[in-house]
């Protein structure tokens, strides 16, 4: 991504490094930020949340960075594991960030074409092909895919590369608040949890975020999209 290009991205993290980062968000006011709620349990993990940085791994870049209150979980969701519906939690920060927050969008009707381009972007694991292998990226990586309609999103199937076996989303998973967005050869990924999900601007104060990264069977599935809060 470009340097400075999405100010509003946030990273939680243990620690403010690279080594410790667990999930994205974004800036929705000056003191809080917006991630899914599987990545907001408390006592949580995370300590810390980092404003307007790119490389997680370079200590002297500037930024903003502030401490974490404790968040709050949208009242209908479910923590526990393989449960995704009304993923949503905000973080109150102690202090006031600097940064402009990012535009929330507020019409259920947008986007609405299929194949609509969408940006996301966040410091997560670049491939799960390999597991042995994954690593995150310490700079912030941007990538364009494809907004599909939920009912189309929720037919689809496609080859579980675990289990080898057939899969589909259907309604456990696809439902109103929840949206989808696809691409065969890039995606969102594990540590993008939380991270924006944008109909790009000509610069961030036009930008305008239409989701977040909540799950998916894999990170480029060549059939069933990412799934997004």
């Amino acid at each position: 991504a470009p340097l400075g290009r999405y100010a509003y991205s946030a990273s939680l993290s243990i620690e403010g490094d690279f080594k410790t980062h667990l999930c994205g968000g974004s800036l929705i006011a000056p003191d809080i930020v917006l991630t899914v709620a599987h990545c907001a349990s408390w006592p949580g993990p995370y300590q810390r949340v980092d404003i307007d940085q790119h490389n997680l791994d370079d200590r002297d870049e500037e930024h903003e960075y502030l401490f974490a209150r404790e968040p709050i979980l949208h009242p209908q969701h479910v923590l526990l594991p393989d449960e995704f519906a009304y993923d949503f939690a905000i973080v109150r920060l102690y202090g006031v960030a600097q940064t402009p927050p990012v535009r929330l969008n507020r019409d259920p009707a947008v986007p609405s074409k299929q194949g609509e381009p969408l940006t996301v972007f966040g410091w997560g694991f670049l491939d799960d092909d390999i597991p042995s292998n994954m690593v995150k990226s310490p700079v912030l990586l941007e990538t364009e895919i494809g907004y599909v309609p939920n009912d189309i999103c929720i037919d689809l199937e496609g080859i579980d590369p675990k289990t080898q076996k057939l899969f589909s989303y259907g309604e456990r998973y696809v439902r109103d608040e929840t949206m989808c967005a696809h691409h065969p050869d890039r995606g969102s990924c594990l540590g993008d949890s939380g991270s924006p999900l944008i109909i790009r601007g000509n610069a961030a104060a036009g930008d305008l975020q239409v989701g977040l990264v909540s799950f998916g069977l894999d990170c480029n599935h060549d059939v069933l999209p990412g799934v997004y809060a």
